[in-house]
């Protein structure tokens, strides 16, 4: 039983680990998540225009995304987020690890 367990908990860490790329449905997902958080620190009569000028450029970003390697715990970060803070906290801890 010990051993289904720790296999079971090893193969949701390599999972959660993984360093394959993100799907466009995962990198709309992250994009989306980050104008949350740049519109969330903007003053509120300018979250409309940002959203918009964003929705224009959303596939090229998409395909950006899809192209480099994004950290997956990045993205795990991002989609379990809910308010600002977190969002914030996601965006610094990435920024730690590009560096």
């Amino acid at each position: 039983m010990k051993q289904v367990i720790f296999a079971a908990l090893a193969l949701g860490l390599l999972t959660s680990c993984s360093s394959r790329k993100l799907s466009a449905d995962e990198c709309g997902t992250l994009i989306d998540k980050e104008i949350d958080f740049a519109v969330s620190v903007m003053p509120p009569d300018a979250e409309d225009w940002f959203r918009k000028s964003h929705a224009d450029d959303r596939a090229d970003l998409v395909a950006k995304c899809v192209a480099r390697k994004t950290h997956r715990k990045y993205y795990n970060c991002m989609s379990k987020a809910n308010d600002p803070s977190t969002l914030r906290k996601c965006v610094m801890d990435e920024g730690r690890r590009n560096k």
